[in-house]
């Protein structure tokens, strides 16, 4: 399993595997008042791991 997870993480350019809540964080945000002018968005959440625009 720990090669497995190493071998993920040398894919990704964050260089990790991040915690739950990281991403609950990221889910969460378009429900806060901080995102009250997003009228629409695509975030990705791959540590940079998509090589695209």
């Amino acid at each position: 399993m720990a090669e497995v997870s190493a071998k993920s993480r040398a894919t990704i350019p964050a260089g990790r595997n991040d915690k739950a809540e990281v991403f609950a964080d990221v889910v969460t945000f378009p429900a806060s008042a901080g995102a009250s002018y997003v009228t629409g968005a695509r975030i990705r959440i791959d540590g940079g791991a998509f090589k695209g625009v």
